[in-house]
Order: C-alpha cells, then sequence, then structure tokens
C-alpha cells in the first residue's frame, strides 16, 4: 500500500510540474510573439516539457510535443501573420521527432530495466531453491548473504548468521579453510573439492565439499566471494558402502576366474569350429556367386523395393568385391537400413543438394565418369545402381536407356558387376523390353534363393 501510496504522490507531482512548463511555455509563446514581436530564442525551453514527458510517460508523453507545436503554429498564425511561418513549421516538425526519439529511447530503457528486475527477481528464486547452501563472503569472510537451505543445513537463523565468520559457523581449526578463501579475493580462481568435516550435534557428524569463486567487482565496490556448500555426508558413506562391496566382489571374483578361464577356453574352441565351418560355407558360396553373377555382366532385380539387392550388394562386399552404390537413397539411412558405411563403400548420393559425394541426377555426363574411373580399376566389383525409376522421372526414358547402355559397355570389358533394381510397374510393356534386352533379368524370389 506504501508503494502504491508513493507512486501515486509521484504521478502529481509530475503532472504539476508539467502544468506548470506548459503554462510558462504558452506565456513565453504571447510575450515574444506579442510583445516583442519575435520569434527567436524562447523556443529551445520548449524541449524541457518534452523531453521529460517522453521520459516520464514515454510515447504517450507525444502529446505534449504535438501541443507545443500546435500553439506554436496557432500563435504564429493569429498574432505574427506578417512573418514567414517556414522556421516554425521546422521548429514544430522538430519538436514531434525529438519527442519520438526521446520516447522510443525511453521505452528501450525501459524494458531493459524490466528485464534486469526479472533476471534479477529469477536469480533470486533460483538461488532460494538451490539444493546447496549458497553464501556471499565479504573480503573479513563475514557473511553477508545466505540461502534457505544454509539455515536449513546449519539449523541457524539469519539474525545469528549475518555478519558472522564463516569459519565460526563451520570451524577452522588448522586454518587452511581460511588461508584458501582469503587468496581468493580480487581474483576470479576457483577453489573446489575441499574437504570439510562438520561435527552436527543432532545430525552427528556431517561431510561438506566447499566450492568457492572470488567476484570481480568496481573499483569503490566491496570485495565479495561466492561460497557453495554441498553436503556429501550420504555419498560418502556410499562410496564406503561400494567400496565395502567391491572387496568383496574381488574375492568372488578370484574365487570364479578358474572356472571362467575354463569357460572361455572352452567357448574360444566352439567359436573356432564356427568360424571353419562358416569359411566352408563361403567357399561352397562364392564360387556360386561368380558363377551366377559373372564379371562384365549387368543384372536388372525386379522387386517393388531394392531389399534384396542391397542384400545381394552387401554379400559381395562381404566377400571382399570392391564396391559403388549409386543410390536416391541418402547414405546414412542405407547405413541405419543395411548396414553398408560409406567407409567400405563409395556411395554417391542422386540428389540436387550440392554437396560433397552428391551428384546431380541430369548430370548423366558426371555420372558416366564416375563409372568409368571406378571399372578402371580392373579388380573383381560391383556396382549398384539404385533408383533407376528417380533417373527416369528426371532425365526421360531415352536418355536413361542411353546411359544404361553406355553403363553396360563399361562393364562388359572389365571385372565388374552392374545391379539395378528395379520397379517393372514404372514402365511400359515396350519401354520395359528395351530395357530388359540391355540386362540379364532377375526375380527377387530369385536373387532370395542365391544368397
Amino acid at each position: 500500500m506504501k508503494g502504491i501510496k508513493f507512486e501515486g504522490e509521484e504521478e502529481k507531482y509530475k503532472i504539476t510540474v508539467m502544468a506548470l512548463l506548459l503554462v510558462g511555455a504558452c506565456l513565453l509563446t504571447y510575450y515574444f510573439h506579442a510583445v516583442l514581436g519575435t520569434g527567436t530564442v524562447f523556443t529551445h525551453f520548449f524541449y524541457i516539457p518534452i523531453i521529460l514527458a517522453c521520459l516520464w510517460w514515454r510515447r504517450k508523453g507525444l502529446v505534449v510535443a504535438i501541443f507545443l507545436a500546435a500553439m506554436l503554429l496557432f500563435s504564429h498564425i493569429f498574432i505574427r501573420e506578417d512573418v514567414v511561418a517556414i522556421n516554425e513549421y521546422l521548429r514544430a516538425l522538430m519538436f514531434i521527432f525529438i519527442a519520438f526519439v526521446v520516447a522510443t529511447l525511453s521505452e528501450q530503457i525501459a524494458k531493459a530495466y524490466g528485464e534486469i528486475k526479472r533476471e534479477k527477481k529469477f536469480s533470486e528464486n533460483i538461488i532460494a531453491t538451490i539444493s546447496d547452501s549458497l553464501l556471499v563472503l565479504d573480503n573479513d569472510l563475514r557473511i553477508k548473504r545466505a540461502n534457505r537451505t544454509f539455515y536449513e543445513t546449519f539449523q541457524t537463523e539469519p539474525e545469528k548468521v549475518i555478519g558472522s565468520s564463516i569459519t565460526d559457523i563451520t570451524g577452522d581449526k588448522d586454518g587452511k579453510l581460511s588461508t584458501d578463501l582469503t587468496k581468493l579475493f580480487g581474483t576470479e580462481d576457483i577453489l573446489e573439492n575441499f574437504e570439510l568435516h562438520y561435527p552436527s550435534e543432532k545430525l552427528d557428524e556431517r561431510i561438506f565439499n566447499i566450492t568457492a569463486r572470488g567476484i570481480i567487482v568496481a573499483e569503490e565496490e566491496e570485495e565479495e566471494e561466492l561460497l557453495v556448500i554441498e553436503d556429501i555426508t550420504e555419498r560418502k558413506r556410499a562410496e564406503e558402502a561400494l567400496r565395502k562391496a567391491h572387496d568383496e566382489l574381488e574375492l568372488r571374483v578370484e574365487e570364479r576366474t578358474t572356472e571362467l578361464v575354463q569357460a572361455n577356453e572352452e567357448l574360444k574352441r566352439e567359436i573356432s569350429e564356427r568360424e571353419h565351418a562358416e569359411k566352408r560355407v563361403k567357399n561352397l558360396e562364392l564360387p556360386a556367386l561368380h558363377r551366377l553373377f559373372k564379371q562384365g555382366k549387368c543384372y536388372l532385380i525386379t522387386e517393388e523395393k531394392p531389399d534384396m539387392s542391397f542384400k545381394l550388394f552387401g554379400k559381395l562386399i562381404e566377400y571382399r568385391f570392391k564396391g559403388l552404390l549409386i543410390s536416391r537413397i541418402h547414405p546414412s539411412h542405407i547405413q541405419e537400413e543395411y548396414n553398408i558405411k560409406d567407409v567400405d563403400v563409395p556411395i554417391i548420393w542422386l540428389t540436387h543438394i550440392q554437396e560433397e559425394k552428391c551428384i546431380v541426377p541430369t548430370n548423366i555426363t558426371q555420372l558416366s565418369i564416375a563409372v568409368k574411373e571406378f571399372v578402371e580399376n580392373d579388380i573383381e566389383s560391383v556396382i549398384m545402381l539404385e533408383g533407376l525409376e528417380y533417373f527416369i522421372d528426371q532425365n526421360g526414358f531415352e536418355v536413361v536407356l542411353r546411359f544404361v547402355e553406355s553403363l553396360a559397355d563399361f562393364v562388359t570389358t572389365s571385372k565388374c558387376r552392374l545391379i539395378m533394381p528395379f520397379d517393372t510397374l514404372t514402365l511400359s510393356g515396350v519401354e520395359l523390353h528395351q530395357l530388359e534386352r540391355e540386362t540379364n533379368v532377375m526375380s527377387a524370389k530369385e536373387v532370395a534363393v542365391l544368397i
């Protein structure tokens, strides 16, 4: 209520002062225009009520500037009608302009001040609710401020604490705490992991972890220090219990070591037998893959989704085939869904995004160069072209057919194989026949049986 009353009295004071200033401005205008017959100098005094009004009431203060501008022009028109009015119009506009600038700056200042108040309130709320004890000390190590947790932990009250030395409360037999805290004043250094044992009559002995930091202040301000006291008693007890449990566990581990060694030897034998079995299976699979997917051939795998083609491609990579993958699917999705990593296989992403390892799908020339450079390595390899439907959509069937023909020419004279998954429903019968004529057609089911 006192704050409201004070604000009301302050507003009355402002209105009274503004009214007197406006009356004075009216009298000055009449005196200079009617009595002295001049319009210079006195209008500079108008800026006083204009600036005060905009500082006090911000944009509402523009009313004062408009009033004074209108009064000046009115006086000129009816009292000094024989004098050229251009200067008066300029002064009137200047009144409004200055008022607008001052009002804008005043609003920004008020906004900034409000934000500072909110931040301060927010910080105070955080400090009040923080679970650790938080204190501010002066350069004599006396407590200036403390949060609620501190009073609850040390079972005391603000009246007994504020102004007292921190060492009188926590104890400091060897003087190390006060020495370390004193060194922080005037710096931004940090004291960390200072462990303090505090004898409590009601709670038994407590163990505190103290963290402190010096606060740099202006020259005219008193040096301060921020102190955080964390109660780590339960953590220390848990660590001790954990240590004992660890010792017991080590004893049990020693008892089980022999059994584990024996089990490990047996597991190694089983793994060795399994590896030999897998090697024999691979020795049987690899010739079959060589026979069915011959070098220098192009294979069109008919399937709605390229799952089986990716499995076939991954299988060939497992058998140490050098691979090149051209796909509409993003490399990260390929790695996630099919476990094919770009560190093992170079992946070219078909996209209009301009990035490394990306090729625009309409840039047939760049794709042809990439394939040509790959097959010229003259090693056992495989190329997978996924997204043929997207190629056709971007370039047209005739362009893509010629591109496939050129790929077939590259592959024919190399040790490479070309795999192209394709959904046959996307083409007409004639177009599909033209595409199949350039490749060896296999269904997804046939590939599944082979791998």
